[in-house]
């Protein structure tokens, strides 16, 4: 009745105006009309505001269900099977054979890495990956995930069982993201792989040979624009996408295979640079692969053993993912305690899964050394990682 009132009354004031005007009744219907539909337009934005903000008031009620669920369900759970999730490990050999599976019995990883080590034939792999599977059933146990090195290019762990997969840099001078995406996607499904720590956030320096043609550009807007595509592609067809090496290996020209990485520049000079493809990623990432890096002016330990640096990720910029450490057992680590020294101060830092790749007969170790961690750091990380097993189905519901 408001409306028809307004439009009256506007009807009114334009005869008025344009009384003595020839074709003003015309005129008049034509003002009229427009009013109306900008009301209507204003009524239809109106309904699709309130549409969106019921659907993200239900989408925050599902999240507030979810995390209530979980807190339930994680005291339940001792503090050693809490922690032997959160550990991610290499095995050795091509075959499921009783030393693999007395190892994999023993400390039950929550994630698997597998390298050109455990790979010999595309038959082979798919059973490999089937039988690890088929133990954690038998035993049990959450479903592991199960990762594979797969960038392209350099890292290319698949190409004698998949074919070639070119470069991250080649697909960024001559294809769309999602063409990446897509075969880095359907590589990892193929075999039944969880991820492939990728896409790589870092920036291609010149005479910078650890990362070079690994990254997509060496502009930072352009590499954060690409990656997001990739991001979401990997994100929609049930991939764990992990951005690396935060914060930002191609600042860089040392291998942290072989020695630690030193980035001589201030915390607001990585912002305007090799941040910026994380920053403007994190809030669709499904995880984050934290570097062994010093950089001086920010802390005096490395990314991945800093809470100065966990904490930038958590409380700067938002990220709830899980945070991956790089391989614990590389070189850039040799001064800072041994493996289980390691893998405790990253998730004392503020990491979730630690990587340890090699050394299986240490592994008793590690799981040991993490259970001194304070309860409720293992709470939050265990939380994480059972929260993504049930959002791409590892998991199917927990009581």
């Amino acid at each position: 009745m408001n409306k028809i009132y307004k439009l009256f009354v506007l009807s009114m004031v334009i005869m008025f105006v344009f009384g003595c005007k020839k074709n003003s009744g015309a005129e008049v219907k034509k003002i009229v009309l427009d009013s109306e539909r900008k009301v209507s337009t204003k009524n239809s934005a109106s309904n699709k505001s309130d549409s969106i903000k019921k659907e993200e008031t239900k989408t925050k009620e599902m999240e507030k269900t979810l995390n209530e669920k979980l807190d339930r369900y994680i005291k339940t759970v001792d503090k050693k099977s809490k922690v032997e999730e959160m550990i991610c490990s290499g095995i050795y050999g091509t075959k499921y054979d009783k030393k693999m599976e007395d190892f994999l019995k023993a400390t039950k990883p929550g994630s698997i890495i597998l390298f050109k080590r455990n790979i010999s034939s595309e038959k082979q792999l798919k059973a490999l990956v089937l039988d690890i599977r088929a133990l954690y059933k038998n035993m049990n146990v959450h479903e592991p995930f199960i990762f594979v090195d797969e960038e392209g290019g350099r890292v290319d762990r698949l190409k004698s069982v998949y074919g070639k997969t070119n470069s991250p840099s080649w697909y960024f001078k001559n294809k769309p993201a999602t063409d990446y995406g897509k075969r880095i996607t359907d590589a990892l499904k193929h075999f039944d792989f969880n991820g492939g720590f990728s896409p790589v956030l870092d920036t291609q320096k010149p005479g910078n040979g650890i990362i070079g043609d690994r990254a997509f550009s060496d502009n930072y807007e352009s590499v954060a624009k690409y990656a997001r595509d990739v991001i979401d592609y990997m994100n929609k067809n049930n991939i764990v996408s992990v951005g690396k090496h935060f914060p930002g290996h191609g600042a860089t020209y040392v291998d942290s295979h072989k020695a630690l990485p030193i980035i001589n520049k201030s915390y607001d000079e990585l912002l305007k640079t090799d941040l910026i493809p994380f920053k403007k990623n994190f809030d669709i990432l499904r995880g984050v692969m934290v570097a062994h890096i010093l950089v001086p002016k920010v802390d005096n330990l490395p990314a991945s053993l800093s809470k100065v640096w966990m904490g930038r990720i958590r409380d700067e910029y938002k990220f709830d993912g899980i945070v991956f450490s790089d391989d614990l057992t590389m070189g850039a680590l040799d001064s800072y305690g041994d493996l289980k020294t390691r893998a405790r101060k990253f998730v004392e830092a503020g990491g979730d899964i630690p990587l340890v790749c090699h050394k299986n007969e240490e592994m008793a170790g590690v799981i040991s050394e993490l259970l001194k961690v304070d309860d409720s750091r293992i709470d939050d990380s265990y939380k994480r990682i059972i929260k993504l097993k049930l959002e791409i189905g590892l998991i199917s519901e927990i009581k």
